[in-house]
């Protein structure tokens, strides 16, 4: 939490060492400010060892109670996205699409079982974008709509243990540079309900 003073004060640097470091972190914060999706990829194959370092930021993200709950797929190649109608018209054009699953065996009550497994999922599903943004590999979040009827060829690919499919992203080097979205104010976005 020092850091994060330091950075907004812009003082307290003692040497070279602290002064990168700070660096470091102001052009992660810019670099994150303008990550946005991209679907069109430029056929470069992602490194396995790149894929690892993003999947290690997922391994050690926060899961509801710890219960690590989660299977990430990653394949190469369009055999997926056949059976996605989210991505429907570039997702075959991605190098790589992950399929995140949740083993509902961690999730007891009622309302974990309804909740829990789709918001550990936007954890790591996120913690995989930032991640990629850090690699420089471009993502874009995929509908997870799997086409009625592609179910059963679905789970008999991919999921064969019957585990809930709670999202999917495609990762890849991007073949464009598109311009930041334009987003409402924060004024639209915040509400502060206690003043």
């Amino acid at each position: 939490m020092e850091d994060q003073a330091v950075l907004r004060r812009g003082a307290g640097v003692t040497d070279d060492y602290q002064r990168r470091y700070l660096d470091h972190r102001r052009r992660k914060a810019e670099m994150l400010k303008q990550r946005r999706s991209i679907r069109a990829f430029d056929g470069r194959e992602v490194p396995r060892e790149v894929l690892e370092r993003i999947f290690e930021m997922a391994r050690v993200a926060p899961q509801s109670c710890n219960r690590q709950a989660f299977r990430v797929k990653v394949f190469r190649g369009p055999q997926v996205h056949n059976l996605l109608a989210g991505g429907e018209g570039w997702l075959g054009s991605a190098p790589v699409v992950v399929l995140i699953f949740a083993d509902m065996v961690a999730y007891k009550s009622p309302v974990e079982i309804a909740f829990m497994p789709w918001l550990d999922a936007g954890v790591i599903l996120a913690t995989i974008v930032y991640a990629a943004t850090e690699e420089g590999i471009a993502s874009c979040i995929v509908n997870p709509h799997i086409r009625p009827a592609s179910i059963p060829p679905f789970q008999r690919a991919f999921n064969p243990d019957g585990h809930l499919f709670c999202g999917a992203v495609a990762l890849g080097y991007a073949a464009i540079d598109p311009e930041t979205p334009e987003k409402k104010p924060l004024a639209e976005l915040v509400e502060w309900a206690n003043e």
